[in-house]
C-alpha cells in the first residue's frame, strides 16, 4: 500500500515537472536568431565539413514566420570577423581560428550577408558582432529593455560556441531563456547532445524543439 502510494506520488511529481518545464508564457517574448547568414546555411562552402549538424533552413524560416505571426519580437544577431581586428584570447579560440582559416563569416564577403528569406521588415537587425556573446558590445540588452522583453527564445549559431555563451549571459541578466534544440548548428551529434542534455539544462529555463516552443506558448 505504502509502496503503491510512493510510486503514484513519484509519477505525479514527474508529470507536474514536465508540464511546468514545457509551459511558456506567450507574453513579452523575443526570438533571438544567432548568425542568420549565408555561410552558415550554404552547402557550397567548407562549413559542412566542420559542422556535421546543421539547422534546416526551411525549418528555421518556418519557425521565424510563426513567431512573427504571434507578434513576438524577432532580433537577428549576425557574426563577422575582420582582418584588421586585434589579436585577442577570443580571436585565438578554435572556433574563430576555424572561421579565419576557411574564410567563413568574414565581414564584407557574400557569405557574411544575411539570408534574405529569413529577414522581415519588422525584424530588429543588430550590427555584426565579433564575439560569441550576442550581448557583448551590441545594443541587444538595450533593445530588450526598450521593448519590455522578459522571455528570450534563442536559436541559430553554434551550440557550444555563440549559442551557449549567449544563453548563459541572458540567464545572468535575468531573462527566462528557452533554447530551440533542433534549430542550431553543431560540430557533431555528441557535441549537440552534451550541450542540450547536460550543460544547458542546468542553466536555462527550458530546452525544446521549435514545434514544442510554439505549442508550449499557444
Amino acid at each position: 500500500m505504502i509502496a503503491r502510494a510512493v510510486n503514484w506520488f513519484g509519477k505525479w511529481l514527474t508529470r507536474r515537472h514536465a508540464e511546468s518545464y514545457g509551459r511558456l508564457d506567450g507574453k513579452n517574448i523575443a526570438v533571438l536568431m544567432l548568425s542568420p547568414q549565408i555561410d552558415v546555411f550554404s552547402s557550397e562552402n567548407s562549413w559542412s565539413r566542420h559542422f556535421a549538424i546543421k539547422a534546416d533552413q526551411d525549418s528555421v524560416k518556418t519557425f521565424l514566420d510563426s513567431a512573427r505571426s504571434r507578434d513576438w519580437k524577432t532580433i537577428l544577431a549576425p557574426l563577422a570577423w575582420t582582418e584588421d581586428a586585434p589579436t585577442t584570447a577570443l580571436s585565438e579560440t578554435g572556433y574563430f581560428r576555424l572561421l579565419r582559416q576557411n574564410n567563413l563569416l568574414k565581414a564584407g564577403t557574400a557569405g557574411a550577408q544575411l539570408m534574405t528569406d529569413m529577414v522581415s521588415e519588422t525584424d530588429i537587425i543588430l550590427p555584426e558582432r565579433a564575439g560569441l556573446n550576442a550581448f557583448y558590445g551590441t545594443e541587444l540588452q538595450a533593445t530588450l529593455i526598450k521593448h519590455g522583453i522578459e522571455r528570450l527564445v534563442i536559436l541559430g549559431g553554434v551550440a557550444n560556441a555563440d549559442l551557449d555563451s549567449t544563453a548563459r549571459m541572458a540567464v545572468e541578466l535575468d531573462y527566462d531563456v528557452t533554447v530551440a534544440s533542433d534549430l542550431v548548428t553543431a560540430v557533431s551529434k555528441s557535441d549537440l547532445d552534451n550541450i542540450m542534455k547536460v550543460t544547458l539544462p542546468r542553466i536555462v529555463s527550458r530546452i525544446l524543439t521549435g514545434d514544442e516552443i510554439l505549442a508550449a506558448a499557444s
